[in-house]
């Protein structure tokens, strides 16, 4: 038994990709959305503490860490201590500064860092800690 099939006749079959580009394009904006909160901080050790605990989310932070052998950083990029009354020029004076000090840095440097900010008026401190299980 022989089958013949005519596909000539057949109309050529197409496919309309208006919908997966919309839907790509969506999911392009979401990751370029989602890149940009994110804030660029260094990696540190944080020192454990057992009453460590959560802050409520504010408007605006500014973030200084030190590393382990007493950098010190704004964000990503690695500052030096007369770099920090240019950084902090035009914010209020309740603004909260957030110190992400590593576990193994010199207490000296965390020390100066949070003296010259206090001496430049700010007053609100925060110091990251990683929560100690028992």
């Amino acid at each position: 038994m022989k089958f013949d099939f005519d596909f000539d006749d057949i109309a050529e079959g197409t496919i309309d990709l208006t919908s997966l580009i919309d839907v790509m394009f969506l999911l392009l904006i979401f990751f370029i959305l989602a890149a940009t909160f994110t804030a660029p901080t260094i990696e540190v050790m944080l020192a454990k503490a057992k009453s460590a605990s959560a802050v409520p989310n504010q408007i605006e932070r500014i973030t200084f860490g030190i590393d382990a052998q007493g950098g010190i950083y704004h964000g990503k990029e690695r500052i030096k201590k007369e770099e920090i009354p240019a950084i902090l020029s035009g914010k209020p004076a309740d603004i909260s500064i957030v110190f992400n000090v590593d576990e193994n840095a010199p207490f000296n440097a965390f020390l100066g860092l949070m003296d010259d900010v206090k001496m430049l008026g700010y007053g609100k401190f925060l110091i990251n800690a990683a929560f100690e299980e028992e």
